[in-house]
């Protein structure tokens, strides 16, 4: 949640997601003033339905085999940061 704070002074937080597998971490994300407009999936990163060159960030503390998912969802030129997708209209 430290990170996501961190990215939503420099990105429109409609434009972050939030995921996590608990829905603990996302009830204090939720609680958050700065984070209340991200939207928030509870779920598996392997399982993340975002369609090719949806994000130009991903950043995450996760897995190596979620990698090749990642690469597609970059756009061309795309940064991953050891590892929050922000949709490429939210740069």
């Amino acid at each position: 949640m430290l990170t996501t704070l961190g990215i939503v002074k420099h990105v429109n937080a409609k434009n972050v997601a939030i995921l996590d597998q608990s829905p603990h971490p996302l009830a204090k994300a939720k609680a958050k003033e700065a984070l209340k407009d991200c939207k928030m999936i509870e779920g598996d990163a392997e399982d993340l339905p975002f369609p090719t060159d949806y994000a130009d960030r991903f950043v995450s503390a996760g897995r190596k085999k979620l990698a090749g998912r990642v690469v597609g969802w970059l756009v061309d030129g795309g940064k991953c940061n050891n590892w929050i997708l922000v949709p490429t209209d939210g740069g």
